[in-house]
């Protein structure tokens, strides 16, 4: 609970003042201790701290299998994780760490995953690609690796194979200003490592 500094430090500097005007011998000791003990109480502040929300959200579109088996894919609005969820991102390894309360296999459910900021939209990367898939992505993929539980934000799937793609290229170019404006938030928000 935050206390009111001033109000506090008003009484205590009234009850101090009166103690002082009472004693028949104010001495330079007590007139020192006074004064440290009014700097300490004007310099304490509360220990609460205001997290403030993140302006990234990352939104997921479901895909949905019709009883003829075809997919069609749902306008969802699922929240997947906020710029809160990320505990930081690697701009070099593009690994994105998640705080505990991410769930890894929840990505599953997701087609791809939006990521906004300020709820204007910044790119969609595919989901779930780990080691066990054999299909190649030229665009962003969240890969997962199913050993270390690590993510990452790649630019393609299987990176071996599909880095060097013009698709891959040219879908890396179209998102550059978006990229940009994404590690700039991270960066707002002390959260690139």
């Amino acid at each position: 609970m935050k206390t009111n500094n001033s109000t506090s430090s008003g009484y205590t500097v009234n009850f101090l003042c009166k103690a002082m005007q009472k004693a028949k011998n104010g001495s330079l000791f007590f007139a020192i201790i006074t004064f440290l003990f009014i700097c300490t109480l004007l310099s304490c502040e509360s220990n609460s701290t205001i997290i403030s929300e993140s302006s990234i959200t990352v939104v997921g579109e479901v895909a949905h299998f019709s009883v003829k088996d075809k997919e069609t894919i749902s306008n969802s609005s699922d929240i997947v994780f906020t710029g809160n969820d990320i505990q930081w991102f690697n701009p070099n390894t593009r690994e994105i760490k998640f705080k505990n309360n991410v769930d890894l296999n929840s990505f599953q459910t997701y087609q791809k995953i939006h990521f906004r900021l300020n709820n204007s939209y910044l790119f969609t990367a595919q989901t779930y690609a780990s080691q066990h898939h054999s299909f190649i992505v030229n665009d962003l993929v969240l890969f997962i690796d199913v050993v270390t539980r690590k993510c990452y934000l790649h630019d393609c799937y299987p990176l071996e194979i599909a880095e060097n793609d013009p698709d891959t290229k040219e879908n890396k170019e179209k998102r550059a200003d978006a990229w940009s404006s994404f590690l700039t938030q991270l960066k707002a928000e002390s959260k690139v490592k």
